[in-house]
């Protein structure tokens, strides 16, 4: 399967968790997600049978709301944040994970303890918040 192939696979996949909008998407709106690939998308092992390994790390990003009070702005935009790593979890706790046709994924892993936030915008009360994970699959 091409790299498009596979990246509307991604998309499908990623598409099952309530709060996802887009693929590789400039997010620039309070409440806008998108979920980004990483560009280097390099085998880590090859075999001898001629499959290798491959992984694609990818990020959910978010512009949500910012404060530098102590309100629970952050605490809701974290909340968020971390609803992507429990889904992830549960994805790899079933085997849930998109179809590559015909490669074998064999994890899904958050990188992230946490989710952080990437930048904020001062005077827009805006931050970009990003939670990273990788899929490892072999073809």
């Amino acid at each position: 399967m091409s790299y498009i192939g596979k990246g509307q696979a991604f998309l499908t996949w990623a598409q099952k968790w309530n709060g996802y909008e887009k693929l590789n998407a400039i997010v620039a709106d309070s409440g806008d997600l998108a979920v980004v690939v990483a560009p280097d998308q390099s085998s880590t092992e090859k075999y001898i049978d001629g499959t290798a390994k491959h992984s694609i790390t990818f990020a959910l990003t978010a512009m949500l709301d910012y404060s530098e009070g102590s309100d629970s702005v952050n605490v809701d935009a974290n909340a968020l944040m971390e609803q992507w790593c429990d889904w992830l979890l549960e994805r790899e706790k079933l085997q849930d994970y998109p179809d590559f046709g015909g490669a074998l994924v064999t994890e899904v892993q958050p990188l992230d303890q946490y989710p952080y936030v990437a930048m904020t915008y001062q005077g827009s009360k805006l931050a970009k918040y990003q939670f990273q994970a990788r899929i490892t699959y072999e073809d």
